[in-house]
């Protein structure tokens, strides 16, 4: 059952990649306007340091700190954000986000299926997740992807 499920997510991803022409094994973003992300992240600083229980201000500092390719950063303000609301569904899709571009796919999944059992409706999330779980080997008969 679980591996079928891997082989669906698999063929699905490869299906949207042949319409969307993905060249890597990440999704691409379209090319948007420059923002100046260091400014964006001083912002969120100050937000935080008037109110440190501000988990929103956390999740989308952790959203700039990946623009500039601070993953690490982004992984802990999103688990500031998660231990102040656990049901940011976008702070486990950040994080997971985070994790994939550091190259912990398994870690990447499981925030990925934290995000879609606390909002089934997030189709890009089982997008994405679909993207990770290509990229692991699969599960032994009977094991869940974790």
């Amino acid at each position: 059952m679980i591996r079928s499920k891997n082989i669906l997510m698999v063929c699905a991803t490869l299906i949207l990649c042949v319409f969307f022409g993905c060249s890597s094994n990440r999704p691409q973003r379209k090319s948007k306007p420059k923002k100046d992300y260091t400014v964006i992240l001083k912002d969120y600083d100050a937000t935080i340091r008037l109110n440190p229980k501000n988990g929103d201000a956390y999740r989308k500092r952790a959203i700039a700190k990946t623009e500039l390719k601070d993953f690490k950063g982004a992984i802990k303000d999103c688990d500031k954000a998660i231990a102040l609301n656990p049901k940011d569904t976008l702070a486990y899709f950040v994080r997971g986000w985070a994790k994939a571009e550091l190259g912990n796919s398994k870690g990447a999944v499981k925030d990925y299926s934290t995000a879609i059992d606390l909002d089934p409706k997030q189709a890009g999330v089982c997008f994405i997740k679909g993207r990770e779980v290509s990229d692991t080997p699969p599960a032994p008969i009977g094991e869940e992807v974790q």
